[in-house]
């Protein structure tokens, strides 16, 4: 994400330091933001593989109503119900 706290820092050292002290890393990555490019697969399996980050969750960015990602996404015709015009539901 760019974020400042993780644009600043060696991750993969942080992560190693982490390990040298006797912890576990678990790892919780979220892809499907704007600007992730097409090699952000291959590069967060890269990361999590040379890491040596044993449980990485990784889950697809979703917006849930209510949220101002829900409504910006709506107003940009970015979801599935607001192309369709269909309602979405819960299970």
């Amino acid at each position: 994400m760019q974020e400042d706290t993780n644009r600043n820092r060696d991750l993969l050292g942080s992560v190693h330091a982490i390990q040298r002290s006797g912890l576990q890393v678990y790892g919780g990555f979220i892809l499907g933001f704007d600007n992730d490019p097409p090699s952000i697969f291959d590069t967060l399996i890269a990361f999590i593989r040379d890491s040596g980050i044993v449980t990485a969750m990784v889950g697809i960015l979703n917006a849930p109503r209510g949220t101002r990602l829900h409504q910006r996404l709506v107003k940009e015709g970015r979801l599935l119900s607001s192309i369709t015009g269909t309602t979405q539901t819960s299970p």
